[in-house]
């Protein structure tokens, strides 16, 4: 955390339990570019007990409403493995469309896979709070 904290081209919050205090993950924004205004945005909630609960949801929006709001940003993509079925609900329900697949560009346990590339615009992104 400490080596991103340095970066200038990125932000990066942790997820905390509110009852505890515990760290449940983290979430970001990365490789921010002001002038064409994107980003990534990248999650990982390393604790399963945490996952079902809304807080991916809801680190997400808090996420994106800094990214079009505060970063003034106009797009944000991420990709996903397609087996991750969880988090492509999540990404869509947030506002996230499938642009593509990039084919084979992961190898992990000992074969390649593909990663589906996702995107949101400003414009398309609906703050239900």
């Amino acid at each position: 955390m400490e080596w991103h904290r340095t970066r200038t081209d990125e932000v990066i919050w942790a997820i905390i339990a509110e009852e505890d205090g515990r760290c449940l993950g983290h979430i970001g924004l990365y490789k921010i570019d002001q002038r064409s205004r994107t980003a990534e945005l990248g999650i990982m909630i390393g604790d399963r007990s945490a996952w079902g609960h809304g807080i991916g949801y809801q680190a997400s929006l808090f996420a994106l409403r800094h990214a079009f709001m505060q970063e003034n940003l106009n797009r944000i993509s991420l990709t996903v493995i397609p087996t991750n079925e969880r988090a492509i609900r999540l990404y869509r329900r947030l506002g996230f469309i499938e642009e593509g697949r990039l084919r084979q560009v992961l190898y992990r346990d000992g074969q390649y896979l593909d990663l589906i590339a996702m995107g949101l615009l400003k414009s398309e992104f609906v703050d239900e709070e």
